[in-house]
Formats: structure tokens, sequence, C-alpha cells
């Protein structure tokens, strides 16, 4: 076999596996709050290193905004971590015409390190009065599908290149079968690796930061913070955050 079709081979297994741990394993729950927000909890975690897809969502009025943060706690309904981001809706006019947009939902991925249960304290600040109600839900996920959908891609892009290059040499013909060996082993070892990250779940919240796991591959998404945040980085407030990730200055 042609090394382009070991790595395309390899693609294709990465592929298969994010899509294995993109998967649910448990229904969503769901509980609607006040457009000033609520409590929710608990949430049962009944394993360690579980992983949660958590999801809120607030439709808000044309030329409002909202912007809602999840404070998460533990069984003592001491702080953890929170995170947070806003909603929006607009309309305008440009060269092409009117245009409306708008933002109504942002999800986190959370991953649990400790079975227990947990609270959650939802907070909201808005400029549209009370605002529509929030919708809160969560949902248990297999597990982290961030690095091999990276692999994936980053091999598929090595095998389209090798591809290329020997249809302009004869690189691939003259590939011995101990370099195919070579290459096949260490892209056993490579997904082995992968999988046991994506068993451990997602890299970031929980109680280890940004410093475990596979949080290297995370970029943007909602603002996060290891301490209590006053909620000033909003789109009304003065810029600063109580601490964490994202924290202004």
């Amino acid at each position: 076999m042609k090394i382009s079709y070991i790595i395309g081979v390899f693609s294709v297994i990465c592929f298969v596996f994010a899509l294995i741990y993109s998967g649910e394993i448990s229904d969503v729950e769901s509980k609607t709050l006040t457009g000033v927000g609520g409590d929710y909890g608990p949430l049962v975690v009944k394993e360690k290193n579980s992983s949660y897809e958590i999801t809120i969502s607030n439709y808000v009025q044309l030329n409002k905004w909202s912007y809602i943060e999840v404070e998460v706690l533990d069984e003592k309904k001491q702080h953890l971590f929170s995170f947070g981001d806003g909603m929006w809706h607009e309309s305008g006019f440009d060269d092409e015409g009117a245009w409306e947009e708008s933002k109504t939902n942002y999800s986190m991925d959370v991953t649990f390190k400790k079975p227990g249960e947990y609270y959650f304290k939802i907070i909201s600040e808005r400029n549209d009065g009370e605002g529509h109600p929030i919708v809160f839900s969560t949902v248990q996920k297999r597990g982290s599908n961030v690095v091999f959908i990276s692999l994936g891609v980053i091999s598929l892009l090595i095998a389209g290149l090798v591809y290329y290059i020997g249809t302009k040499s004869r690189l691939e013909e003259n590939t011995d079968k101990k370099s195919k060996i070579v290459l096949s082993i260490v892209l056993v070892i490579i997904f082995i690796w992968a999988l046991s990250y994506s068993m451990k779940g997602y890299g970031y919240m929980g109680y280890n930061g940004y410093s475990h796991g596979p949080s290297f591959f995370y970029f943007g998404g909602p603002g996060i913070f290891h301490s209590p945040s006053n909620r000033e980085g909003s789109i009304s407030g003065a810029g600063q955050r109580g601490g964490g990730f994202g924290a202004g200055k």
C-alpha cells in the first residue's frame, strides 16, 4: 500500500472516532428560567472525567442584547469556575440592502473531573428589561472529539500532499516495506495517544484549568473565569473581569 493511502486510511479512522466521541450518552435535560436567570441542579455526575455539553439559549428583541453568565458550584455550593457569552439581535442597511442577524445561544463543553453533585447559578445582564426566558440544557457526551478531528484534518492534508508529490516523482514507488511498517507503528502510537486524551474529556474547565488535557486544541468560545466574575466585561461594562482567562485590564 502506498504511503499516501496509509495516511489516508488513518485520517478516515480519526474522523470515524471523532464521530463516535461526538455522540451523546444521555437524554437532554432542560430547564426554562426567567430572563434574569435562576438556579439549576443538582447535576449528578456518576463517573470521573465525565464530559457534558451545556447550552444556553435566549432570544432577544431587535436591537437588544443580553450577557448570560453561568457559575458552576460544587455540592457545597462553593464556586468552581464560571463562563459566559452574549446574545444579540441587530439589523441595518449596507450596499446589498437590508440585513438582520442574531445570536440566540452558546454552548460550553465541560469535563467534571470528580463524581458528585453540581449546581449552576445563571445570571443575566441585559438591556431589554426582564427579557425572554432563558433555556438551560445539559447532555452528557461520550468524550472529547477535538483531538481526532484535528488529527483527521492534518493527516488528510499530509496524505494529499504525499500523493501529489508521488505523481511528480517516484517517492512512493521507492519507499521500502520497512519504512511503511515504521510509519504504521508511529500512526498506531499517535492513535493510542489521541484515544487516551479523548477518553479523559475536554482539556479546559473542571478543576485543572487550561494546563491539562487537550486544551491547546481549543480556541474561541465563551469567556472562562476561574474566580468569581463581576461581569464588567459584558457589553455595557468597563471591560474588566474578576479573574481567569479572558480577564480585561
